[in-house]
């Protein structure tokens, strides 16, 4: 999003992920110092959003992989390893 941001000067785009219990909500919200950048910029956060949901399975893949090595990362210093077993410890 940052990336279309950036074609109209002062804009700014900010996507939010509202989870439910039992779905979740994605949000766009586009400003620009004028009504036709945030139309341009519109335009391309719904065209940028639909190639999202078409992601090749093996896009899709790697991005799972790449999720598990970060989740798995935590724990890889005792700061990390604290702040995901102390709640647990009591």
């Amino acid at each position: 999003m940052a990336v279309i941001a950036d074609k109209v000067p002062g804009a700014e785009i900010k996507a939010d992920l509202l989870p439910y219990s039992d779905a979740a909500l994605f949000t766009v919200t586009v400003s620009a110092p004028s009504a036709e950048g945030v139309k341009t910029l519109a335009k391309e956060v719904v065209a940028a959003v639909k190639e999202a949901g078409s992601a090749k399975e093996e896009d899709v893949k790697k991005a799972i992989a790449k999720a598990k090595v970060a989740d798995a990362s935590r724990f890889e210093n005792t700061a990390g390893l604290l702040t995901v077993a102390a709640p647990g410890v009591g």
